[in-house]
């Protein structure tokens, strides 16, 4: 099941066969009415749509994939982004220039208003719904919550405005685009790395549960839109002898830098300048072995 919304005419739009067709659904429409986000439970029954403009501004729900809307009791703010836990039971939405994070137990019947200074502008959320994140427009609002949104703390997200989120299935991964680039931090937020794209406005972002596929949409670069795929990167495997470490990777994984530091808990990833050697079918690159420990990866160019 998949549901998209348009700002423009008002429409919700569902599509049953993985995006091959599309139907009309039965969401309100209007001339005030003005959808920016939608979220679903992993079966598709249960969607979450949010509103976002004067006066229709509210969080509507549908528990029929969409046949049927309603309102829910959200109060009128203007609701940027909905995330859904994966049974569709948990909400989180964030109102733009509000102060305000929502979150519900209950499908969206009932919210809870967590009073948070910032321009909240994106969320995201665990498939169990305890492990939240909520990114503002102001830079350095990103906060995180591992209780369902009870409590929000802050991290070392870098200071820059984001406007999209994406989180594993954990709630430990998570990607950031903002309007110079992509970060991701696989430990809940408390370490983040650059993903070392292009300085476009990344606007809207999505992962596989096991993060190792993404997509991102730009909203504009320098002459038009574009949707980017991203993979993981292949397995690295290392050996090692009384004097060599030997690293190798397959030949048909183009467009990965191998790379090493000293230090993981602070790493500062620097090139690996060796020869690489093609040999059956793997990329083979060796590294003499010091005293010293290391640590190696594959980065995507």
């Amino acid at each position: 099941m998949a549901a998209a919304a348009s700002s423009s005419g008002a429409q919700i739009w569902a599509s049953s066969d993985s995006g091959v067709t599309w139907s009309l659904t039965g969401a309100p429409t209007g001339s005030f009415q003005n959808y920016t986000a939608m979220a679903a439970s992993t079966d598709g029954t249960k969607l979450a749509a949010t509103g976002a403009s004067f006066p229709t501004r509210y969080i509507y729900t549908s528990t029929d994939s969409g046949t049927s809307w309603n309102p829910t009791s959200a109060p009128n703010y203007p609701f940027q982004s909905i995330a859904s836990s994966a049974n569709g039971s948990r909400l989180v939405s964030a109102a733009y220039n509000y102060n305000a994070i929502a979150t519900s137990l209950d499908s969206g019947a009932n919210w809870d208003i967590h009073t948070v200074p910032s321009n909240w502008f994106a969320v995201a959320s665990s498939a169990d719904g305890s492990m939240l994140a909520a990114a503002a427009l102001s830079a350095g609002g990103f906060l995180t919550s591992t209780n369902g949104g009870l409590t929000w703390l802050s991290n070392n997200a870098p200071k820059v405005s984001f406007c999209c989120l994406a989180s594993s299935a954990d709630g430990r991964t998570l990607f950031a685009g903002h309007g110079a680039g992509l970060y991701s931090t696989t430990d809940a937020g408390q370490s983040w790395v650059s993903n070392n794209v292009q300085s476009y406005l990344w606007r809207t972002i999505a992962c596989t549960p096991d993060a190792k596929r993404g997509i991102a949409a730009v909203a504009s670069g320098p002459s038009t839109s574009f949707i980017f795929l991203s993979t993981a990167p292949p397995s690295l495997i290392i050996s090692a002898t009384r004097t060599n470490t030997t690293l190798s990777w397959p030949t048909n994984s183009s467009g990965f830098q191998l790379q090493q530091t000293v230090a993981i808990g602070t790493p500062n990833w620097k090139d690996v300048t060796n020869a690489i050697v093609i040999t059956n079918t793997q990329n083979t690159v060796t590294v003499l072995k010091s005293n010293s420990q290391a640590f190696f990866r594959l980065r995507g160019l």
